[in-house]
């Protein structure tokens, strides 16, 4: 059935091989192309977006919810039709394969669903789709630099692409070359970068905005709106504000955040932060000014804090036009820490 991963969609062929009693939820075994191992015939079709030939699968019986099965490359053990269509965009698809009892809630042995690729690969309508479908929106990451699973929300799965899409490529083929021996986990990841980035940040603001919408917010961990501000992404952080998370609140009181912080080069000084001391250290002039609209103690001291006109003043670069910001809006400089 290697018919079904063509370019060009070759219906007829597919057709014929069906009517000749070809099996279409055998899954394929090849040494030369060691990454389809555990591939059916559906996820090929699903992956090129070859709609008829999907609908014509189907309804030959191939199954939906198969999930391939490798033993070459296990990282890929889990996926399915499902989210070979996700990552690739093609709603047409997904809508056929949901229609056809889907599950889009199965998840890879690394944690992929269909929903978290749509929401990584900036494909607004199926993030959509896959949500009014039911998907979960609680999903796990495995991170192969601290080789561990994070469990997060889709939500902050989205913020995490954001920040990532906002950090230098140079940095994070530092921290991949030290940490992941692996070639292909490497060559996967490496693929996946180069995709997130040549997406418009506007396509993920708007699936963002749209998570925010359905989902409940604010959570109770505050790592989206740390990330987004560490990344320096002010459209996300005006987002997150709105939904009501909190500026104030601590970088400690976040698993994920300090799960994450062990993989990026990221580094603050002064003990714990909050959003506004990151935003103020790291130079940030309008996520500060964001901050400042609402009702913030500039002059509160906690354990371990700096405060906001401290960070400013500690930060590598020149932060007057923060600090002028801050002493405008009532910050102390006689605040001991």
């Amino acid at each position: 059935m290697i018919a079904c991963i063509t370019e060009t969609e070759h219906l007829e062929i597919v057709e014929i091989l069906v009517q000749a009693g070809a099996n279409v939820n055998i899954q394929v075994e090849s040494l030369s192309i060691p990454f389809m191992n555990g591939s059916t015939p559906l996820m090929m079709a699903s992956y090129c977006g070859h709609m008829q030939t999907v609908q014509l699968l189907l309804e030959a019986g191939a199954d939906p919810n198969i999930q391939i099965n490798s033993s070459s490359i296990p990282i890929i053990n889990g996926f399915t039709a499902l989210m070979m269509a996700s990552s690739s965009g093609h709603m047409q698809t997904v809508q056929l394969l949901l229609k056809a009892g889907a599950d889009p809630s199965k998840a890879t042995m690394t944690g992929e669903t269909a929903l978290r690729n749509a929401v990584t690969f900036a494909h607004y309508e199926i993030v959509d789709e896959l949500i009014k479908a039911g998907a979960s929106t609680n999903i796990s990451i495995f991170n192969p630099i601290i080789n561990t699973t994070m469990n997060c929300t889709i939500t902050q799965c989205c913020v995490m692409v954001i920040a990532t899409k906002n950090t230098p490529v140079n940095e994070i083929n530092q921290i991949m070359q030290k940490s992941v021996q692996d070639k292909f986990i490497n060559s996967a990841i490496d693929m996946g970068l180069q995709q997130i980035k040549a997406q418009e940040e506007t396509k993920h603001i708007k699936i963002l905005q749209l998570l925010l919408k359905v989902t409940p917010q604010p959570e109770d961990d505050p790592y989206s709106l740390i990330a987004a501000t560490a990344a320096g992404c002010t459209p996300a952080v005006e987002l997150l504000l709105k939904a009501g998370y909190d500026p104030l609140a601590l970088c400690s009181s976040s698993g994920l955040y300090n799960n994450t912080l062990k993989s990026t080069p990221v580094r603050l000084t002064g003990g714990d932060c909050n959003t506004l001391t990151i935003a103020c250290q790291q130079g940030h002039i309008d996520i500060v000014k964001l901050i400042l609209q609402r009702s913030v103690d500039l002059n509160a001291t906690q354990d371990n804090v700096l405060t906001p006109l401290m960070a400013a003043c500690t930060a590598k670069e020149d932060n007057l036009e923060i600090v002028r910001l801050l002493l405008e809006a009532g910050a102390d400089p006689n605040v001991k820490f």
